[in-house]
């Protein structure tokens, strides 16, 4: 429900909001030229105006805010109604349950942003979040949810955005949508792998699937799933970037990167849309949870299979125009089946 706004109600509510502005701008102006007890003069129009500034950031900050809290009031109930079941390659490096010490990276694809709000909230990560104006309420709702925001993006080799990523590494996980904010849609830009390897912190890869989802008419066909039906969700283990890479082998995790992430959200969508059922997979819950919990519930979703994973790892010793590259990979998932 996050996000059917970002091409209706997000441009309806600017549309409003800047109307509202207009009019508080021309009620000031004009009580100050019919003003008769006071000389209109150009140190007051300077005045006015600047007045008419601090209101209209005041208005739209006070508007986005409440906003926010009602958007994240629907997503927390909408997104809780969901049958909501995961299959792990590893459940260590969930991050409500990672007692291992390591910060990871958690990339999935930009339709699916407000599922891994909802369900990883409080969880001690930082997200990357676009400038665009429309990102605005998503901010607040994220905020709300116990993430820690930085505001820019990882294209055209944005260098702020990924410094405030790299000093917020130090503390929290991190997690990004590859294919965000402007698309095309599901295909990786190279920011994740760059900060990957640069903070070495390990990949993970969140496939998430609906079961016939709503499909706003956006760049990513942002996904709402229906009230109340199911979500499922494909979680790789860790895969390690090695610290120095040049521009081709950049492009070659990318590729790999790329093609696994597709591969664990239609496997997903697939498993989501089925009544088909893994008999490792297990219910998951929102939010942090007691490592105890960590021996309970995750374990019992473990892929055993990592043919997935060890594909990625190693150095490659062939061109990067090598159709294997982008061949599909081995199914993981056809011994739970």
């Amino acid at each position: 429900m996050l996000w059917i706004g970002r091409n209706f109600l997000s441009k309806a509510f600017c549309l409003l909001l800047d109307l509202l502005i207009f009019v508080i701008n021309s009620l000031g102006l004009i009580g100050i030229l019919r003003s008769s007890d006071r000389l209109f003069t150009a140190s007051t129009l300077i005045k006015s105006i600047l007045k008419s500034i601090f209101m209209q950031n005041f208005v739209k900050k006070t508007l986005i805010n409440a906003s926010g809290s009602l958007l994240a009031s629907v997503v927390n109930r909408w997104m809780g109604s969901l049958d909501r079941q995961v299959a792990y390659y590893d459940p260590i490096v969930d991050p409500a349950y990672a007692n291992d010490g390591k910060h990871r990276l958690y990339i999935f694809w930009h339709e699916y942003i407000q599922f891994l709000i909802y369900l990883r909230k409080n969880c001690n990560i930082g997200m990357l979040i676009s400038k665009h104006k429309d990102a605005d309420l998503l901010e607040q709702v994220a905020s709300r949810f116990g993430f820690e925001t930085v505001r820019g993006s990882t294209y055209h080799g944005n260098v702020q955005a990924i410094l405030n990523l790299i000093k917020k590494g130090k503390r929290l996980h991190l997690t990004m949508a590859p294919d965000g904010p402007r698309g095309p849609r599901r295909t990786l830009a190279p920011g994740c792998i760059y900060l990957a390897s640069k903070l070495q912190f390990p990949l993970v890869l969140l496939g998430i699937g609906y079961d016939r989802p709503y499909r706003v008419s956006s760049w990513d066909r942002f996904a709402i799933p229906r009230y109340g039906s199911r979500c499922r969700i494909i979680v790789s283990g860790d895969i390690n970037i090695p610290p120095v890479l040049s521009k081709e082998m950049i492009e070659y995790y990318r590729v790999k990167v790329e093609s696994l992430l597709n591969y664990l959200t239609e496997e997903a969508e697939h498993w989501a849309a089925s009544f088909d059922s893994y008999e490792n997979a297990s219910s998951i819950l929102d939010g942090p949870k007691h490592s105890t919990s960590y021996f309970v519930t995750p374990r019992q979703a473990i892929i055993q299979s990592e043919t997935l994973i060890s594909n990625l790892e190693g150095t490659p010793d062939f061109p990067l125009n090598n159709p294997s590259l982008v061949a599909p990979f081995t199914n993981p998932l056809t011994d739970l089946q």
